[in-house]
């Protein structure tokens, strides 16, 4: 049987096929009769059809499987294109989120300088403010100052011109005080001429001793002593006029305005309120004068 299938199969591809299958139906009736071919046959056929059946299976499930894979195939690219579209949107979420970030900083920095700025500005106005405030409180006490300075002429002036008319002893006493000065300068320019005298004798070598000057010195101071004690008027250490209290100095006044403690009390001057002591302020300056004996001493 499996002669004849072999035979009828090889039929279709070979012109040769033919007597094949004679032979192998020859050598079918030898052995088997017509039912039992026939019932042969049908058993074939049953198997075929199953064989038939599983090869269609077979196929069907290469076909699924095929599919199934192209399906995973697709829901993998899927997938990689859904991961891919992800990534992407992620990409632009952090480029989208650092933009984001720089301009807040940049807007910071900004905001900052311009806080720094303002503040700069607002030093310069209150240095600018507080200069302006020196300035003119310095304009302020100079022109104090100066106001103070103009009562103080104008107060001196009206006392000079009330006192202009009458004159003061007190002047009188400065005109003596001067004089008695000057003679004193004058007494001590002729004892300097007379030293020079008495260096160019002794230069000369006339014959004149040390032991004779002492003595000549001792005499004239001899002199001098009997012509005191001779007149109880005179003594070692008396003052020609007896010593006067001053008169106290005129002081600043402390009860009016700081500004004006520069001011000296003159409107008692001005009113008529002059010390009667003046000529005894400088009484003190007055310069006795030598006696005449210690003047003409060799």
């Amino acid at each position: 049987m499996s002669a004849m299938i072999n035979a009828l199969e090889k039929l279709e591809d070979h012109q040769t096929g033919l007597q094949e299958v004679t032979k192998a139906s020859q050598k079918l009736h030898k052995v088997l009769n017509e039912a039992d071919i026939r019932l042969l046959m049908e058993n074939m056929s049953r198997t075929n059809g199953a064989e038939m059946d599983g090869k269609e299976v077979k196929k069907e499930e290469k076909l699924l499987i095929k599919q199934m894979e192209k399906s995973k195939r697709e829901l993998e690219k899927e997938r990689k294109k859904m991961d891919r579209e992800l990534q992407k949107e992620k990409l632009q979420s952090e480029r989208e989120l650092k933009r984001l970030h720089s301009e807040v900083e940049r807007e910071e920095r900004r905001r900052e300088k311009e806080e720094y700025e303002m503040q700069k500005q607002l030093k310069r106005q209150q240095e600018e403010a507080e200069k302006d405030q020196k300035r003119k409180e310095k304009e302020e006490a100079e022109l104090k100052k100066q106001l103070a300075r103009q009562k103080q002429a104008s107060l001196m002036k009206r006392f000079l011109k009330k006192n202009k008319t009458t004159t003061s002893p007190h002047d009188n006493f400065l005109n003596k005080a001067t004089a008695s000065v000057s003679y004193s300068n004058m007494v001590e320019r002729k004892s300097e001429s007379v030293t020079i005298e008495m260096d160019s004798v002794l230069a000369q070598d006339v014959g004149v001793e040390a032991e004779d000057i002492w003595k000549s010195h001792l005499n004239s101071w001899r002199r001098i002593g009997n012509s005191i004690r001779s007149n109880r008027k005179v003594h070692w250490g008396t003052r020609q006029k007896p010593k006067t209290e001053l008169v106290k100095e005129l002081k600043l006044t402390t009860n009016r305005d700081p500004t004006f403690d520069d001011e000296l009390v003159v409107e008692k001057l001005v009113d008529g309120c002059v010390d009667n002591n003046i000529d005894g302020r400088l009484s003190a300056m007055k310069v006795d004068r030598p006696l005449p004996n210690c003047q003409k001493q060799p």
